[in-house]
């Protein structure tokens, strides 16, 4: 039957069409056939003016509307159809579809429910349904959906589009039926290439897959140039996820060619040869083929383009597709940081886990090489010092060693560094006073209140240097104040004094006069012991009344395991006979050995005072017992044998003592960083793994629980649904002897018992398999069991106050002498007995495989994660301190050979 016959035969009374106006409608759809809807319009158009109160001409104006497009056209003339005649159900039927296309879902809804109510012909309640159906998708309501796109389906089994949209809804839900209808759909003589699209990601084997789009291409021919095209690329793809083989890769090479060849505008073509060609191992080749299909307006995929682009290893690539989106997208802005060398850790997490990069372990270094801090400057000891500041400097892991890396490199800038250190009392201050020609070092001051002091070369002046990192610069006349006044509290904030003094030798030299190693004030004491590895060198301080002492002697082991020269000075030797001292050298000797490479007696008090006043007289060289000391001491107190050993061991070789010192805290810094670094290791969980298993297993046990509930909930469905026959016949039974008429039962009251019989067999049948799968689901993922019960409750209720209860009951007002026996009422229940499978099983399932999936891809992701952050921990610590160690081994040999 032609369109104009369908229409005619819908008029109410079989109202006849004017031949004049059949004529112009058959000429109407002739002009739409052959591809002109406006003529076919226009027509219509005008044979509505002419004939206003025929409905037949407005269906047929809808009709050409809608397949021309113009749902707004549509709708308007299908309305003036149904208002000429309600009985019109084309008109109905159109109208509804128009309002659907347009998303105006409740008149649509209204709409097929005038055609379910006024036709019994099976097309059009298809039709009807299948709308039905395409209204609960766009709702989200897939079971709904399902039913009414199977019962479409039931009366038109060769309406190829209503299978693609059952198999739609079939898959909203997770069943897997839903690969049959649409590949039911895909089967079509000339399917839609999104039909059989949809059918090839369905499939459940890359096999029936290929078959599918196989098949399509050839039910399209050659003729549809877009449609072929993506379906060559949908294949192409297909064959390059089998992988491996050059037969596949090859075929699928010509595929995406020929899709390029056949729509060279569209960019399906591209896409599937940046895939295959990808595939293949050319990274490169597939970014130019990328690039292409962006151009020609590729849907933006930032993950796959940027992900692309980093197999590749082209950090411009990458930059081109993320620049223009970097303020609104976090990818894209990660992939601007990589791309322009200011990437952090979480930059290169983010993109070192995308999918396309997790499973490319060269992808994944070369993303983690940015985290590198570059090369490190072999051959030069100034460079790998600064090279070790930055790097303390910029990775946290490392931020407690920025003072050590940062006092190295200045130490290697400056004069060279001697520390005068010795017990307390042994008269540092006055050795460094008297090496200077003046007082600059405070004399006699308590172990509490002693500060650590650096002579610098300079205008007269100080500065004072807090814990807190605070600086205060004072004048001389100030500074000598500030260090007099200063008491127990105020010393206990300061970190060390820098004193200026525009005295030559510090020029040369700095010099540390630092409190006795015994100080009572331990962060003092801590400081100084710092000097015994900072220092360059050292000039340690005997006094004659207790040289030698054990304490002495471990604090000079340390300095000798970190490689200093100490020159020993026996101070207060104008106490002392001659004799006395040779005793005491001797002892000196033989209690420290090689810890001291020089004793020198000296007495800094007549050092001081010959600088300070010239020769002393006779009686005033004589010591307290009377013994002239000058051939022991000298005039000056033993200062010029001082000033030689110091020109002979220490400034004559100030560049090498600074190398060593320089050496020696690269190497402390390397040590210690490589410590952190280990620490720092990002570690994978072993108990990921497990995870992952333990997941799996759960997965399947609940699975199979809810294999068995399927079987066990019906069955209890229907105990239950027998039941309630049984109890409604001992309802109906003292009615039955009754005659006609004469009947007291109070329909709504069986209408709420029939109610109460039903619902209550629904709600103990899946409170029984709710306690098994909370059970079961007990340790995973959480599952959303409670609101898939409560949903499938809600649709038994729905289905049983949909007139089913009123139909049994009406069985009974109609014929109360006949028996309704127990076994008749069950089976007139079962025939609305809800189904547990689709309406709760299968979404069940579905629940528990999404649920399971993300969570194994979360353990999956945090695997990649920790692998990836390993990586990065590599490029950026433990390599540049491995090849830090190996530069500083090389400069330490050379070091050694120069010597």
């Amino acid at each position: 039957m032609g369109l104009f016959d369908r229409l005619a035969s819908t008029l109410a009374g079989n109202e006849d069409i004017a031949d004049d106006l059949r004529a112009e409608i058959e000429r109407a759809f002739a002009d739409l056939a052959t591809g002109d809807p406006d003529a076919a319009e226009a027509r219509l158009v005008i044979a509505s003016e002419d004939h206003k109160d025929v409905p037949t001409v407005f269906v047929a104006l809808g009709e050409v509307r809608a397949r021309a497009g113009r749902d707004e056209g549509a709708v308007d003339a299908f309305s003036r159809a149904v208002n000429l005649s309600a009985h019109m159900v084309d008109g109905w039927l159109g109208l509804g579809e128009a309002l659907l296309r347009l998303g105006r879902i409740e008149p649509a809804r209204e709409a097929f429910r005038k055609v379910l109510a006024r036709t019994g012909e099976l097309t059009r309640r298809a039709r009807a349904h299948a709308g039905r159906g395409r209204i609960a998708l766009a709702m989200g309501e897939p079971a709904r959906a399902v039913r009414e796109l199977r019962e479409a389906a039931g009366l038109a089994p060769l309406d190829y589009a209503t299978a693609h949209e059952l198999g739609r809804g079939l898959q909203a839900m997770g069943d897997p039926e839903a690969a049959s209808w649409l590949a039911r759909a895909a089967h079509a003589p000339a399917p839609l290439p999104e039909w059989v699209l949809a059918a090839a990601r369905a499939a459940p084997s890359p096999t029936i897959a290929k078959a599918i789009l196989r098949g399509g291409l050839d039910a399209v021919g050659t003729d549809r140039r877009a449609a072929r095209a993506a379906l060559e690329a949908a294949l192409a793809l297909q064959l390059c996820r089998d992988g491996g083989e050059p037969e596949p890769v090859a075929e699928a090479l010509a595929l995406a060619e020929a899709a390029i060849e056949r729509a060279p505008t569209d960019p399906v073509g591209y896409d599937a040869k940046a895939c295959v060609v990808e595939a293949a191992g050319d990274p490169r080749g597939a970014l130019e083929a990328a690039e292409r299909a962006l151009a020609l307006g590729a849907p933006l995929d930032l993950s796959r383009w940027i992900g692309l682009a980093l197999v590749a290893g082209d950090k411009a690539a990458c930059l081109r597709f993320a620049a223009p989106h970097a303020a609104q997208d976090p990818l894209a802005a990660a992939a601007v940081a990589f791309a322009e060398g200011r990437a952090q850790p979480p930059d290169l997490i983010r993109l070192g886990t995308l999918p396309r990069v997790a499973g490319d372990e060269a992808a994944r270094r070369f993303v983690a090489s940015a985290a590198s801090p570059g090369a490190v400057p072999t051959g030069n000891l100034y460079g790998l010092l600064t090279f070790a500041r930055a790097l303390a400097t910029e990775i946290p892991a490392l931020g407690s060693l920025v003072p050590l890396a940062a006092r190295a490199v200045e130490a290697f800038d400056r004069p060279l560094l001697v520390a005068v250190m010795g017990e307390f009392n042994a008269g540092k201050s006055s050795f460094v006073n008297a090496l200077c020609g003046e007082v600059v070092a405070e004399v006699g001051v308590t172990p509490t209140t002693a500060t650590i002091n650096v002579l610098r070369y300079g205008p007269r002046g100080g500065r004072v240097l807090f814990h807190d990192g605070r600086a205060q610069e004072l004048e001389a006349s100030a500074l000598v104040a500030f260090l007099r006044g200063l008491d127990d509290a105020g010393a206990a904030v300061i970190r060390m004094v820098e004193i200026f003094l525009p005295v030559e030798l510090l020029r040369r030299v700095e010099i540390v006069d630092t409190p006795g190693l015994n100080s009572l004030r331990p962060e003092h004491e801590a400081i100084a012991r710092g000097f015994l590895t900072d220092a360059d060198a050292i000039v340690w301080l005997f006094s004659v009344n207790q040289a030698a002492k054990a304490t002495e002697r471990d604090a000079l082991r340390l300095a000798q395991a970190a490689g200093k020269r100490v020159l020993g000075v026996l101070n207060k030797a104008d106490q002392a006979s001659a004799e006395e001292i040779a005793e005491i050298e001797t002892h000196v000797g033989q209690s420290l050995g090689d810890l001291v490479e020089v004793l020198r007696p000296f007495s800094a008090k007549r050092a001081l005072g010959r600088r300070a006043g010239g020769a002393k007289s006779g009686d005033e060289a004589r010591d307290k017992s009377g013994v002239d000391d000058e051939s022991a001491l000298g005039p000056d107190g033993g200062l010029a044998a001082i000033e030689a050993a110091l020109e002979e061991r220490f400034f004559s070789r100030a560049r090498s003592l600074k190398r060593q010192t320089a050496l020696g805290a690269l190497g402390r810094f390397v040590g210690e960083a490589e410590a952190l670094a280990s620490a720092g290791q990002p570690r994978a969980d072993s108990s990921n793994e497990d995870a992952v298993d333990n997941l799996v297993a759960r997965q399947e046990a609940l699975l199979g629980t809810l294999a068995s509930l399927r079987v066990s909930t019906r069955a209890r469905l229907e105990a239950g649904f027998r039941q309630a026959g049984a109890e409604l016949a001992e309802l109906f039974e003292p009615r039955r002897h009754r005659i006609l008429g004469d009947r007291t039962a109070a329909p709504d009251e069986d209408r709420r018992f029939l109610l109460e019989l039903l619902e209550d067999a629904v709600f103990e049948a899946t409170a029984l398999a709710s306690q098994e799968l909370e059970a079961a689901a007990q340790g995973g993922p959480a599952l959303p069991i409670a609101e898939l019960l409560e949903r499938f409750r809600a649709y038994a209720r729905g289905l049983f106050r949909g007139g089913v209860i009123d139909e049994i009951l009406r069985l009974d007002a109609a014929a109360p002498l006949v028996r309704k026996d127990a076994g008749r009422l069950s089976r007139a229940l079962m025939t609305v007995l809800p189904d547990p499978d689709a309406e709760l099983f299968v979404p069940l399932g579905a629940a528990v495989k999404a649920a399971f999936a993300e969570a194994l891809a979360a353990h999956e992701a945090a695997l990649r994660t920790t692998e990836l952050a390993a990586l990065i921990h590599e490029a950026r610590l433990v390599r540049p301190l491995r090849d830090l160690a190996a530069a500083l081994r090389a400069v330490g040999d050379e070091s050694d050979g120069a010597h």
